[in-house]
C-alpha cells in the first residue's frame, strides 16, 4: 500500500510527464518534426497530420499550440478570458523574488511559436516540398520552448526526469 504522499507526488509527475508528452510528440515530432525530416534522411510530406484534408495542417497545429498555451496558463478552453490556477501562476509564485521569471520566458516562446506556425502554408506537405527550412526552424522554436519547459521548469519545481526519450533534449 502505497502513502498519499507518494501517490500525490505520483500524479503531480505524472501530470507534467503527460504535458511534456503532448508538447513534444503532439506538436513538436508529429505536426512538425516529422514531416521536416528531422529523424529521417528527408522530408516526409506523407506524413503531415490531416494528408488528404491539405489546408488543415496550419490550423491543427495553431490550434494545438494554443491549448497548450492555455493549459499553461490556466485558461479555459471554452473562455480564454477566464482563468485558474496554472502551471504558470505557480512558477511566478515560486520566482517571486526573481526578476526573469521562467513563465515569462514560456509564454514570449509561446508567441513566437505562433508566429513561425503562422508564417508557413496552410499545407504542411506542400511546404515541407516546397519550403522545407522554414518548418525546421519553427521546430527549432518550439525546441527552445521544450528547453525552458522540461529543463529549467522541472529543475525549479525540484521535479527528476526517470525516463530517456533519446532526442537531444
Amino acid at each position: 500500500i502505497f502513502s498519499s504522499d507518494f501517490f500525490l507526488t505520483c500524479c503531480v509527475i505524472f501530470f507534467f510527464y503527460d504535458f511534456f508528452f503532448l508538447f513534444e510528440k503532439g506538436l513538436r515530432a508529429n505536426k512538425i518534426g516529422i514531416p521536416a525530416g528531422i529523424w529521417s534522411n528527408s522530408t516526409l510530406p506523407d506524413r503531415v497530420e490531416a494528408y488528404h484534408g491539405k489546408t488543415y495542417s496550419k490550423t491543427l497545429a495553431l490550434e494545438a499550440t494554443l491549448a497548450i498555451d492555455n493549459f499553461f496558463n490556466g485558461r479555459h478552453s471554452n473562455d480564454i478570458e477566464s482563468s485558474g490556477l496554472s502551471i504558470g501562476e505557480y512558477l511566478n509564485y515560486i520566482e517571486s523574488d526573481q526578476d526573469e521569471k521562467l513563465a515569462t520566458k514560456i509564454n514570449e516562446q509561446f508567441e513566437k511559436i505562433k508566429v513561425k506556425l503562422g508564417e508557413l502554408n496552410n499545407d504542411f506537405s506542400e511546404q515541407v516540398s516546397q519550403d522545407n527550412n522554414s518548418m525546421l526552424i519553427t521546430f527549432d522554436v518550439i525546441q527552445a520552448n521544450v528547453y525552458l519547459l522540461k529543463v529549467d521548469m522541472l529543475q525549479i519545481l525540484n521535479i527528476n526526469v526517470d525516463y530517456v526519450d533519446a532526442d537531444g533534449d
